[in-house]
């Protein structure tokens, strides 16, 4: 699945990473935490990817302070807009 790739052969100028609630089929559930950015003119998939772990340690603590608090963000996704 490779989606760094599928990113930058589809020319598309932002990025993310998201935690989901794990519910109903693949990637279905709501997101809880998300984190979005743009991509580079001379952009790899080796760049992408390495911003992309950067995002989601970054995301992941805003994750675990929601379920330890049990005040989570969580949001239904737009499931008509995915490819």
């Amino acid at each position: 699945m490779y989606t760094p790739v599928w990113a930058l052969l589809d020319g598309k100028r932002e990025y993310g990473v998201s935690f989901l609630e794990i519910a109903g089929g693949v990637d279905e559930g709501d997101l809880m935490v998300e984190r979005r950015f743009e991509t580079e003119d001379g952009e790899t998939s080796f760049t992408l990817n390495a911003k992309n772990f950067e995002a989601g340690i970054d995301a992941f603590g805003e994750l675990v302070e929601q379920l330890e608090s049990g005040d989570t963000q969580r949001r239904p996704q737009d499931l008509s807009s995915r490819r």
